[in-house]
């Protein structure tokens, strides 16, 4: 037990035991200055590259025989969400080379899963048109 909870505990039991209107708080209750709370540092974030991450969803689907809705479920997800992703690998070819060639594990993001899929979009009505 460290220090500081020791010191709350036996306020604790202090307060229990002795009546508070003759103990002032002040006599209780005291700060540890030699205590160093650790310092809490946030993780670094890092970002998947979507166009990878879509692959290595098509790639269980394909070696495990699993459907979109085992996926789901692995991932927790909705089924929706798993198309979406799958949905990534119907962008033009040159295209994904040039993102799966970025890498995976980002600092930042470098690309969107919404960016690529307005891209599809627009592959795709250009396709029909």
């Amino acid at each position: 037990m460290g220090r500081p909870v020791l010191l709350q505990l036996m306020a604790h039991v202090l307060f229990q035991l002795i009546s508070l209107d003759r103990v002032a708080h002040q006599t209780i209750l005291w700060y540890d200055t030699n205590h160093k709370q650790p310092v809490k540092r946030r993780k670094h974030k890092k970002f998947r590259n979507p166009v990878i991450q879509a692959r290595e969803i098509a790639l269980a689907m394909e070696l495990e025989g699993l459907s979109r809705a085992d996926l789901a479920r692995r991932f927790g997800c909705s089924r929706a969400r798993v198309t979406q992703k799958l949905n990534l690998l119907n962008l033009p070819r040159d295209l994904l080379m040039e993102i799966e060639s970025m890498g995976d594990y980002w600092d930042r993001r470098l690309v969107t899963e919404r960016g690529l899929r307005r891209s599809l979009r627009g592959a795709s009505s250009a396709r029909y048109s």
